[in-house]
């Protein structure tokens, strides 16, 4: 992160022990806390830990409400001739979840669920390996057929950031 120098933390838990210095939110948690099976609710400032409802009683701004702020509604892309898949982002991810054996165990790899008449219709069976492209880029995945997934719709990790994709059969340097 262009610290090198004064990067000078031995461990997670030294890093942990900074930040709960520097943030009020973290006053009062330490990680011997957080390593045990209740752990900590955040936030926990003063040593009080947690609370049923985040911000129950008032937002942790200076005059205590909350600051909203106006967004222009923009739609997802739509399929089209070029991209007629839709994209149903699943978890997970594996940002947290490659570390859970439950979910390794369930989800191995990623792969993308691509309706049963949708995978007739490219002549792509289950297990065949797919490229899913769309306008930000492409990846290669195993297909998984179902009648669970929508038709004109693929579910595939979340971590593919895409609206609208096609699908190719990789027949070769897979």
């Amino acid at each position: 992160m262009g610290h090198e120098k004064d990067f000078a933390f031995k461990d997670a838990e030294a890093i942990f022990n900074e930040i709960a210095k520097a943030v009020p939110a973290y006053a009062g948690i330490n990680y011997a806390k957080l390593e045990k099976p209740e752990a900590v609710q955040w936030p926990a400032a003063g040593g009080v830990f947690g609370t049923a409802v985040l911000y129950a009683d008032k937002f942790s701004t200076k005059d205590g409400k909350a600051a909203f702020a106006a967004v222009d509604y923009k739609a997802g892309e739509a399929a089209d001739a070029a991209f007629p898949f839709l994209v149903s982002a699943q978890w997970p991810m594996g940002t947290l979840s490659n570390n859970s054996a439950s979910v390794v165990r369930e989800w191995p790899y990623p792969v993308v669920y691509i309706n049963k008449e949708d995978a007739h219709a490219q002549n792509i069976g289950n297990g065949d390996v797919v490229k899913v492209s769309g306008k930000t880029g492409s990846t290669v995945l195993a297909a998984r057929v179902t009648v669970d997934i929508k038709k004109g719709v693929v579910s595939m990790p979340a971590s593919f950031a895409a609206a609208a994709v096609k699908l190719e059969k990789v027949t070769e340097g897979v």
